[in-house]
């Protein structure tokens, strides 16, 4: 058994196979997907927190503005 690794899109189901590989991968194969996730933080930065926020704000029970005197302390 040998393995070829290449990169493709899957569209409607289907992966197709690059031109070089055709002709050469004919029979029974076994076929391992791995799909790249993204991490946690791209997520956070493409999502616009601050507009979040504004539609939903967070609201807490034991909020209390801070004093202009505590701002400059």
């Amino acid at each position: 058994m040998y393995a070829v690794e290449f990169q493709t899109k899957i569209t409607n189901g289907s992966i197709e196979l690059p031109q070089e590989f055709i002709g050469k991968l004919v029979g029974e194969v076994r076929v391992i997907v791995l799909k790249q996730e993204q991490p946690a933080a791209v997520e956070i930065l493409t999502d616009n927190l601050i507009d979040r926020l504004l539609d939903k704000p967070v609201s807490l029970d034991a909020f209390k503005p801070m004093s202009r005197e505590d701002i400059y302390a």
